[in-house]
């Protein structure tokens, strides 16, 4: 029993480790307005970063830390990217999410890359 608990938290460990430290692509999107909240819809995957939110088992691991890297990022690649407080919800699906309360940023981003074409 005892070998099974080790087992089982260093499988946690391990996945907690893999996960906390990937190669995520921002997903570049284009915008459906809902009221105050902000529909995505993929486009493409453009920018690869390690700044991403995760959630494990409902526990959070990681973030979007910078702004301005996050704006310069999307203008270099010339596309509107993920902003503050997205949730990449890959149990669900990794082609359609809803990011809320995040529509300043992306309005400014969509403002600097000419409406993200």
């Amino acid at each position: 029993m005892r070998k099974m608990s080790v087992f089982f938290i260093a499988m946690i460990i391990i996945a907690i480790t893999n996960c906390s430290t990937p190669t995520v692509k921002y997903m570049s999107t284009k915008p459906i307005l809902t009221g105050k909240n902000v529909k995505y819809e993929l486009v493409n995957s453009s920018v690869a970063s390690g700044n991403a939110v995760f959630y494990i088992f409902g526990f959070q691991i990681g973030d979007y830390k910078n702004y301005s890297t996050l704006l310069d990022a999307a203008q270099s690649k010339n596309s509107c990217d993920l902003a503050k407080n997205v949730q990449l919800n890959y149990a669900r699906s990794e082609q359609a999410f809803i990011a809320t309360e995040s529509y300043s940023v992306v309005a400014e981003c969509w403002k600097l890359t000419s409406g993200g074409k």
